[in-house]
């Protein structure tokens, strides 16, 4: 039986190759235009839809000595009580790699992101200002490119060992191109909005001469013991990024003790736990719909997040 991935690993590097200027110069516009459309449409968003959005606001932000020009959102529960300590979980946000922060690409390219997260995490887990359960293990995950650095900075000295369990959601997890990226067209025939994003990311990221094959780059290539011990991995069955998610957890289960419990797209062996969310693109959670569309995307969601809140539960904090 073929196994791609364990001969991509004993490969030499693979490298990213330069680009024409000519094409460099084309990248470079449309992801500023891309950018601007995004950071105007959020304005917008936040303008027309104040009192939804205050629903979701952060309970305070706070920066860290250790990256101070990056803003930091701390969540805390309104039934919260003084003195009370909470269990931690780490959510880095999504975007293509390329579009809030000050840090971030095309200015700030690979591996810089995963730098800034492995100063900060140590500094959050240290403030005494927080409410941190330091008696409960601490859980990390993220959407997209947040699923991809919580993978990646979970592999660095400084964080290792420090996150117990990670929840990425479709996440990149390979940049090597060892498995081509198709997935399974939607009923309407609308493409997954990632399809002709792909180089467009690919440049604001990736610096010509990087190997492709970094695990901190392409977390399908990280060794086990370099992860946390539990990991759920949730994957959209129409987005260009499900089938490595899926190659990789696949290849993590094979190192579990035990059987599978569950069934092909939605399954748990060990410390590994895997969702395939069927007739959903890449960013769904995100994504708003229209009338019935919105109500079954919402259902889906509300459900996917208490299935991951008690994965969390269960296997990282050890509440139940």
């Amino acid at each position: 039986m073929d196994d791609p991935l364990g001969s991509a690993k004993a490969a030499p590097p693979l490298l990213s190759k330069p680009q024409s200027i000519f094409r460099r110069i084309t990248l470079a516009v449309r992801l500023w235009a891309f950018k601007s459309f995004v950071v105007l449409g959020l304005f917008a968003l936040r303008r027309l839809k104040s009192t939804e959005i205050k629903k979701t606001e952060a309970t305070y932000t706070k920066r860290y000595e250790a990256r101070h020009m990056l803003e930091n959102r701390v969540f805390i529960p309104k039934d919260w009580k003084m003195g009370e300590k909470l269990p931690l979980y780490i959510d880095i946000h999504g975007g293509g790699f390329a579009i809030t922060d000050p840090q971030i690409a095309p200015v700030y390219p690979f591996p810089s992101a995963v730098h800034d997260l492995a100063a900060l995490i140590p500094a959050v887990l240290a403030d005494p200002d927080l409410p941190i359960d330091h008696s409960s293990p601490v859980a990390m995950g993220g959407f997209s490119a947040g699923g991809n650095l919580s993978l990646a900075v979970s592999q660095t000295e400084a964080v290792r060992g420090k996150i117990k369990g990670l929840v990425p959601v479709y996440p990149a997890v390979d940049f090597s191109g060892i498995v081509p990226r198709e997935y399974k067209p939607s009923k309407s025939g609308k493409p997954d909005v990632l399809k002709n994003m792909g180089e467009l990311f690919d440049y604001a990221y990736i610096s010509t001469g990087t190997d492709r094959r970094d695990p901190l780059l392409s977390p399908i290539y990280a060794p086990r013991e370099k992860l946390p011990d539990k990991i759920f991995l949730i994957g959209a069955e129409e987005d260009v990024l499900c089938k490595p998610a899926e190659l990789m957890i696949n290849e993590l289960a094979g190192k579990e003790k035990g059987d599978r419990v569950g069934n092909e797209i939605n399954w748990i062996k060990g410390g590994i736990a895997w969702r395939k969310v069927t007739d959903r693109q890449h960013g769904f959670t995100h994504m708003h719909l229209k009338g019935e569309e919105e109500e079954t995307r919402k259902k889906i969601c509300n459900e996917l997040y208490k299935q991951i809140a008690d994965w969390l539960d269960q296997e990282v904090y050890g509440r139940r």
